[in-house]
């Protein structure tokens, strides 16, 4: 489905996300009115220029609706970030490509490349054990994305699991960062006018907790409280970290956020 970013005022879609869905739910059939497009998002940030070069013609020429049932476009669709061209090669078969895979990564360990900083993707999960296979009679090491069986391994997972697998010291940081932004975060919630969502915060640990934390303090900072707002300003960029890699967290819990102290505002 298409994804969505939801605050109090405003929704905005990505409704070419999937290429497989070319056309998103109009809200309109739901007895959603949404009227007014104010801007149209063309800035990726999330990969780089050459990337989009290559995969945005994949996507195909065929019109995606949007949630308003106007068509959207990917004209002017582009990354501010700039990397090496994605590369591609045609093999004969399978046996031919597990090779190639093998020589290749066989390459980049060479070179010093860490193994997990390699990532293999298939579009099944019976390709990436087969392609795991292969590695292995190569003597490389591969495990699951989820790294469980040791770090020191190439990663290998489908395509859908793929998204949003990426190199993740930003994680690291964000935990170091937790145990304080959500001491800080909890005084804040509880000395506003919103204290019993505190509840949540105190219901979590760690990441989540930090997650809770700082969608709270960002809808109290939306209603004009400065040091709420000052807070928020602060760690933004923890949050952009934790969002970048734990993308439905961070988006329930702002929309959690905002049920809470609107549900506050309302009693």
């Amino acid at each position: 489905m298409a994804r969505l970013a939801i605050s109090k005022d405003f929704l905005a879609e990505y409704a070419k996300l999937d290429k497989h869905v070319q056309r998103a739910v109009d809200q309109a059939s739901l007895g959603i009115s949404v009227r007014g497009r104010s801007r149209r998002l063309s800035l990726n940030y999330r990969t780089t220029q050459e990337i989009l070069a290559w995969a945005v013609p994949l996507l195909g020429t065929e019109p995606v609706t949007g949630l308003d049932g106007e068509v959207d476009s990917l004209i002017g669709y582009r990354s501010p970030m700039h990397g090496p061209r994605p590369q591609h090669k045609l093999t004969v078969s399978r046996a031919e490509e597990f090779t190639f895979l093998a020589e290749r990564i066989g390459s980049w360990l060479s070179d010093g490349l860490e193994p997990h900083a390699i990532g293999v993707a298939a579009r099944s999960a019976a390709l990436v054990r087969e392609a795991r296979e292969a590695l292995r009679t190569a003597g490389i090491v591969t495990v699951s994305l989820n790294g469980r069986g040791g770090t020191k391994a190439v990663r290998a997972g489908t395509m859908h699991a793929m998204k949003g697998a990426r190199s993740r010291p930003e994680l690291v940081r964000a935990a170091q960062d937790a145990p304080s932004v959500v001491r800080s975060a909890e005084r804040l919630v509880v000395a506003s006018p919103y204290r019993r969502a505190a509840a949540q915060i105190a219901a979590r640990r760690e990441l989540p907790a930090m997650s809770i934390s700082l969608a709270l303090v960002a809808r109290i900072s939306a209603r004009g409280d400065e040091a709420c707002r000052s807070f928020e300003r602060a760690w933004r960029s923890r949050w952009t970290d934790l969002a970048q890699h734990a993308s439905r967290l961070t988006s329930i819990d702002l929309v959690l956020a905002e049920a809470l102290i609107a549900a506050t505002e309302r009693a």
